[in-house]
């Protein structure tokens, strides 16, 4: 199982991005863990105001409801979002689609073919940059 996420401005202009293998799982699964990530990641840079994009309804609804009844892996990580959620930090949580989040689905590409667990961009990846612009007139 592979994720990808992006980080970008108000503007769409790319900030910070990632890659990652997490091994063996659901694909639901692998949404929640680049939620997690990207959350994560916007905090650890000091964003505190986000519009976390997601093209998985699933994911969304999961996070935006009560629901207990999870399979038992995905638990952590949903009471991972939740504890990042809990921050002094404003989140809105959207669902889009697939097409409008091409960078996302080429990062989570990139992930399988990683030699580690996690790559992180300081610049974006020339192939992305295309697809940078797709995803902002998307």
């Amino acid at each position: 199982m592979a994720a990808g996420g992006v980080l970008r401005n108000a503007r769409g202009d790319w900030i910070h991005d990632f890659s990652s293998q997490e091994g063996v799982g659901s694909i639901l699964e692998a949404e929640l863990l680049v939620v997690r990530r990207g959350l994560d990641m916007a905090w650890n840079i000091g964003i505190t105001d986000v519009i976390c994009e997601s093209d998985s309804l699933e994911a969304t609804h999961i996070i935006g409801s009560n629901s207990s009844s999870l399979d038992t892996n995905l638990r952590p990580i949903l009471s991972d979002i939740r504890s990042i959620l809990s921050r002094p930090m404003r989140v809105q949580l959207v669902h889009v689609f697939r097409e409008a989040n091409l960078v996302a689905g080429f990062l989570a590409k990139r992930g399988h073919s990683l030699a580690v667990e996690s790559k992180f961009w300081e610049e974006p990846p020339n192939e992305l940059i295309p697809l940078l612009l797709d995803d902002s007139l998307a």
